[in-house]
């Protein structure tokens, strides 16, 4: 990791002085590679072993992180589905396949063999505004919207708008 903004190694950061240290792609700090991680460059100054690391390879993948890296329990997961309402995604279709791509995903989390017993999942949609759902309240056929008309400075304007998943499925 980057000793200054602690970035992990990925893709995009560049081995320098023959793969001894390595130019953080996000603040410019050189950081000396460890011993146990050091790999020649080829020719093109690319490390020979890049195809086979996959945070050297791939634009995004996961790290699972040991419990020496918390400093408190772990985090549940959480899911917020972005929908776009404009005319242009109802129109073209893009909304009937974003939905049913949400309802899927859902689906998949919902899975015994998949769910966490606190995920939590929102949804939100967005035009020229943002349009939040209170999940929380089971009464109403439909959950409460509600707007946040500054985009520029967005925030979740009540916690009802992500739930647990085991218990609001069908919201």
């Amino acid at each position: 990791r980057c000793r200054r903004c602690r970035c992990y190694v990925n893709c995009h950061v560049q081995f320098v002085d023959g793969g001894r240290h390595w130019v953080c792609n996000l603040c410019g700090m050189m950081n000396p590679v460890e011993t146990d991680y050091f790999c020649n460059l080829d020719a093109q100054g690319r490390r020979r072993d890049a195809a086979e690391r996959p945070e050297l390879c791939y634009g995004s993948y996961d790290i699972q992180a040991t419990q020496e890296y918390f400093n408190r329990p772990a985090m549940p997961p959480a899911f917020m589905f972005a929908l776009d309402v404009s005319a242009n995604a109802v129109q073209s279709g893009l909304l009937a396949a974003s939905v049913q791509a949400v309802l899927a995903a859902i689906e998949q989390l919902a899975q015994p063999s998949r769910q966490h017993e606190n995920t939590l999942v929102g949804v939100m949609t967005y035009d020229m505004q943002l349009h939040f759902y209170n999940l929380a309240s089971g009464d109403e056929d439909l959950p409460a919207m509600l707007v946040v008309p500054d985009i520029d400075d967005p925030f979740l304007p009540s916690p009802n708008c992500v739930v647990k998943l085991s218990e609001r499925r069908e919201a």
